[in-house]
C-alpha cells in the first residue's frame, strides 16, 4: 500500500519530481523522477558503516537507479561508479556540478523554459 506521501504527490499534475536525497525507493510513485545520487561509498568503504548498511543502501541505491528517469551526479568519478557497479548506462547518468544556474540543466535535459511552470511545487 503507497504510503501517504506517495499517495499525497501521486494526485498532483506533476511532470516530474527531483529528489536530491540518493534514494527514493521508499516511494511508490507513479510520477517520473529524477534522482541526485553523491556517491556511493558504501560499495568502496564498507567499513566506515555498520555490518548491515552495505547491503541496505546497495538494495535502495539499485531499485531507486533502476526506477529513476535520470540520475544527477556531482562529478564524473560518481558517474563511473554508479555506471560500474551499477551497470546503468551512461546516457541515463547526467554530471551536473553543485551550484549550476537553472539555464544549463535546461539545457543538458533538453528541457522547454516553460515546461512544469503551472505545477512548480
Amino acid at each position: 500500500m503507497p504510503s501517504y506521501v506517495s499517495q499525497q504527490l501521486n494526485q498532483c499534475s506533476l511532470d516530474l519530481i527531483h529528489y536530491p536525497g540518493t534514494t527514493i525507493d521508499q516511494l511508490d510513485l507513479t510520477i517520473p523522477y529524477v534522482v541526485t545520487m553523491h556517491d556511493i561509498q558504501y560499495e568502496y568503504h564498507p567499513q566506515f558503516f555498520d555490518h548491515h548498511e552495505p547491503k541496505r543502501r546497495q538494495k535502495s541505491y539499485l531499485l531507486t537507479a533502476d526506477k529513476a528517469k535520470q540520475i544527477i551526479t556531482i562529478s564524473h568519478y560518481t558517474q563511473k561508479t554508479i555506471h560500474n557497479r551499477y551497470h546503468v548506462p551512461l546516457e541515463k547518468i547526467k554530471v551536473i556540478y553543485q551550484k549550476f544556474a537553472f539555464v544549463h540543466v535546461q539545457s543538458i535535459f533538453n528541457l522547454e523554459p516553460n515546461v512544469g511552470q503551472k505545477n512548480r511545487v
